[in-house]
């Protein structure tokens, strides 16, 4: 069962509107094979959120990826999906620094 799904949401007679994104099936695939903590597991399912928002939001041919870099415990957090949405499979890779690193040793 399906259970990715995108809602676009209106409320009549006022300019708020949105989009309700779930994304259960994406984030289980996404970390399935990977032996991430709680916090990461965390920050891969609310970029692949964040990821799946835009491009519902832009409308586009192609592949969106978000890529974010950083000097703390999780150096890279990379998430990609397709303009067709949960069509194609998106993906999701998150690393962390190993402690003792170099960057460790500047901080």
């Amino acid at each position: 069962m399906n259970t990715n799904c995108l809602r676009r949401f209106l409320f009549e007679n006022s300019r708020i509107r949105g989009v309700l994104v779930s994304i259960d099936e994406t984030f289980r695939t996404a970390i399935e094979r990977h032996a991430y903590p709680e916090p990461v597991r965390n920050l891969v399912g609310e970029a692949l959120s964040a990821t799946a928002l835009l491009a519902a939001t832009i409308k586009f041919d192609g592949s969106l990826a978000l890529r974010v870099q950083s000097d703390g415990p999780v150096n890279l957090l990379v998430t990609q999906i397709s303009g067709d949405r949960f069509a194609s499979r998106p993906r999701a890779l998150a690393r962390r620094r190993r402690a003792g690193s170099a960057a460790d040793a500047h901080r």
